[in-house]
């Protein structure tokens, strides 16, 4: 199956199947990010299909994998309250990229900004991992907020680097609470 993504072969990583982390590709955390989210939905419907009647046949797979990702890009393309916060997060980072999305002043995103929230993104993801719990809207709390500051400090992050991203936080929860969240977010989360 196609994952509908193209890359220069100099920026492919064979050994890892991912794009290489490099300056030349500044795309390669959003363009990684989106396999490893195809990775994780093609796991689950095979996990999915085995637990319910053993080994899938590969075109039964495949009819399930497109049936989840079809899915998927509904609730993307739906309201703000049928996502997840990682889904949210992705949808904002696309607007942003493709100029649906522009800033107060009617402009479009820098490709700085929007490399940011990537990388915000990511670190939250990290975390995620880190907490072995789901982070979803309503998990955005300042006892949330306490435990990211020191997950950060104890990674070595400078407090500017924390600063950048706890403000990226709180352009994705306003983002949310401006399309309807309203109950997701306190505006008191400051460092």
């Amino acid at each position: 199956m196609s994952v509908g993504k193209k890359i220069s072969p100099k920026f492919w990583n064979k050994t890892k199947c991912r794009a290489r982390e490099t300056k030349s590709f500044p795309q390669h955390p959003e363009f990684n990010s989106r396999l490893n989210d195809l990775e994780n939905v093609v796991r689950s419907v095979f996990r999915r299909l085995v637990n319910d009647n053993g080994i899938p046949t590969p075109s039964k797979l495949k009819k399930e994998i497109i049936n989840d990702l079809e899915q998927s890009k509904m609730k993307l393309n739906g309201s703000a309250d049928n996502i997840s916060f990682f889904g949210f997060i992705r949808l904002i980072i696309e607007e942003s990229r493709n100029g649906t999305r522009l800033t107060p002043k009617g402009k479009h995103f820098s490709n700085y900004t929007v490399k940011g929230y990537i990388t915000t993104r990511n670190h939250l993801e990290e975390f995620q991992k880190f907490k072995r719990n789901r982070i979803d809207f309503g998990s955005i709390d300042m006892d949330f907020y306490n435990e990211l500051v020191n997950w950060f400090y104890a990674q070595g992050k400078a407090k500017n680097t924390l600063g950048k991203h706890i403000k990226n936080l709180k352009v994705f929860m306003a983002e949310a609470f401006d399309r309807g969240r309203s109950n997701i977010w306190q505006y008191n989360m400051s460092i």
